[in-house]
């Protein structure tokens, strides 16, 4: 059986996980956008967030989604 590393790389606009075999080499890639959320005026105020049940969907989806190559 092979054995694999997933690594995922949480960022501000998007999501991507890469999977690698066990001599360290890429195998595929994978990466999704993540939607901000503004709240509050456009000023020193304004907040940026993230919804955390989108950002689980993604995350399954690139693992998923880099997984089958």
């Amino acid at each position: 059986m092979s054995k694999f590393i997933v690594a995922v790389d949480i960022g501000t606009s998007t999501i991507r996980a890469c999977l690698y075999d066990n001599a360290a080499r890429l195998q595929s890639i994978a990466e999704r956008r993540v939607a901000l959320e503004y709240s509050g005026k456009e000023d020193a105020h304004q907040r940026v967030e993230l919804d955390p049940d989108l950002l689980w969907r993604r995350f399954t989806e690139v693992v998923k989604e880099a997984s089958k190559a």
